[in-house]
């Protein structure tokens, strides 16, 4: 049985890595099932309705007025029938942090205005021994200034160093954040935003994200953070001498609200 029409999601605005739209599945004790996936949706949603007219890749369609959103479904039957895709999370705008005040020489970045919808990427379920449910996911919850590399060796030294530094591009930066559908409450997960450009040359990031939750209904969640330092000495073949730099990590948190 179809549980839902899937309109393919480019990814987050402001950032380089790739995503997907593939669901996610958990099985509660009593046998009830839920589904979630990532999506995409009108600007001004605040509920799912299938805009497959989203769908970036379709001709005369418009990516700037639709963005990407984690949606859930229950089926109570074993599968035969499913309730209508719901929003994972409330819907909301990112929040603009590090920007100037102003910036009369123009060699900073304002604030993008206005700052864009919050969007969602990589959604997982779990549910607890007792029928808790979990719902997680990235969500891009902040915007805030990057300063690009004009120049510098090619990769993969360059993506380690840079010669030269660039002009200013706006950066989404992102939580992992879980929502407690059995108490209605959504908390971060995630201490600090994480920002998916720190040593990163693109591609991989945030594919292997999980959650999953005990008997004593405490979920854990599981996500790559690039905010943590660590000491480079090879890195593709190439031996550096050590250099502290930002790299891909696991992250985990633990919690029940």
């Amino acid at each position: 049985m179809s549980v839902s029409t899937v309109t393919n999601i480019p990814g987050v605005r402001n950032t380089a890595f790739r995503v997907n739209s593939y669901p996610a599945a958990a099985a509660a004790p009593n046998g009830d099932l839920y589904v979630t996936w990532a999506t995409e949706v009108k600007n001004n949603a605040t509920t799912f309705g299938g805009d497959t007219d989203c769908a970036y890749f379709i001709a005369g369609n418009h990516l700037s007025q639709c963005h990407s959103v984690a949606v859930y479904s229950k089926s109570t039957d074993g599968g035969a029938t499913w309730s209508a895709p719901a929003l994972d999370f409330a819907a909301g705008n990112r929040t603009a942090e590090g920007y100037p005040v102003t910036n009369p020489d123009n060699t900073t970045l304002n604030a993008p205005s206005p700052t864009g919808p919050i969007e969602d990427v990589f959604p997982a379920v779990a549910v607890s021994a007792n029928g808790k449910v979990y719902l997680g996911a990235y969500r891009g919850t902040f915007v805030s200034p990057w300063q690009t590399c004009a120049a510098g060796p090619a990769p993969p030294v360059g993506r380690i160093e840079c010669d030269t530094l660039g002009n200013y591009i706006n950066n989404a930066r992102l939580d992992y954040v879980v929502a407690d559908l059995t108490t209605g409450l959504t908390n971060p997960a995630s201490t600090h935003h994480i920002n998916s450009r720190y040593g990163f040359g693109g591609g991989f990031f945030g594919d292997y994200t999980d959650i999953a939750a005990g008997s004593d209904d405490v979920f854990h969640a599981l996500w790559t953070d690039t905010n943590n330092v660590q000491s480079v000495v090879w890195f593709y073949g190439f031996e550096f001498v050590p250099t502290a730099t930002h790299q891909q990590d696991i992250a985990t948190a633990a919690g029940s609200f």
